[in-house]
């Protein structure tokens, strides 16, 4: 039986994933906060680990359980993330290296840690879940977006390294997921709360977030996609998903940042 590790299992497309996996016979260790709690997934079968990737010896523990369990490692997927968003002068620093320690430094342990065992079976393929933002210009958003454009920027530097030993690295971009997370006020609006900011910030929250409420794709798309691709022999680097994945790359390919930025202002009214 293949193995698969998978972070952010607690809910969205780390939950969907984790389950469409061991439902096809891949056994799933399952890694978040509060893996234990999610019974529905313990019932699959799905072994499920307590682990916060803002520790680094949890995440050393947990990888020393999965491997004294199972002596392959067939598939690591890097989901977990989280969202700290703002204007960028009043960001406060102490949530920002929070957010770079789980979805940059996080995922970057945990891929150091399988790449010997990955590397010894000469096969395995590391799946990191990145962002359309990485990709967009967008105010109030810097924090998260260049969170995801790091671990991006090393996703694509890992896949020519571990080419050699027959390992793939694949990153994903989602665009807008349909979660209570996505409905909800933008934490932007919050921060920026009586600052200078507050105006513009509310304003671009009207003009965006009704539009990625409607076009936002379910968790489940993307759990199949992650599926499909741990099928696959030779899959393709990138796997952009989702509207707001396939504007950001037709965006950057025929506009000129100087134009993306005025169009930008432009729409959101931020002035």
């Amino acid at each position: 039986m293949q193995t698969a590790i998978v972070t952010g299992i607690s809910s969205g497309i780390g939950k969907e994933t984790a389950k469409l996996l061991q439902e096809h016979a891949i056994q799933v260790f399952g890694l978040a906060r509060k893996a234990t709690a999610t019974t529905d997934l313990a019932a699959l079968g799905v072994q499920l680990i307590d682990v916060d990737l803002n520790d680094t010896n949890q995440i050393k523990k947990a990888m020393t359980q999965i491997t004294a369990q199972t002596s392959r490692i067939d598939l690591l997927v890097n989901i977990a993330g989280m969202s700290v968003n703002g204007p960028t002068e009043t960001l406060p620093l102490a949530a920002l290296t929070t957010e770079y320690q789980v979805n940059v430094f996080g995922p970057l342990q945990l891929i150091q840690r399988v790449l010997p065992t990955m590397r010894a079976q000469h096969a395995g393929t590391i799946i990191n879940v990145t962002s359309s933002a990485a990709h967009a210009i967008q105010p109030f958003m810097g924090a998260y977006a260049s969170s995801k454009s790091a671990l991006l920027t090393l996703t694509n530097s890992l896949r020519i390294e571990a080419a050699p030993f027959g390992i793939n690295v694949v990153n994903i971009e989602p665009g807008a997921i349909k979660t209570p997370m996505l409905a909800a006020p933008p934490e932007y609006v919050k921060r920026s709360k009586d600052t200078v900011y507050a105006a513009a910030a509310t304003a671009y929250d009207k003009n965006t977030t009704a539009f990625l409420n409607r076009i936002a794709i379910t968790p489940q798309k993307v759990a199949a996609l992650i599926l499909k691709i741990s099928t696959l022999r030779k899959p393709k680097p990138t796997f952009r998903i989702g509207t707001p994945a396939t504007l950001m790359m037709l965006m950057e390919r025929f506009l000129s940042i100087k134009l993306i930025t005025r169009l930008v202002i432009r729409t959101t009214r931020v002035k």
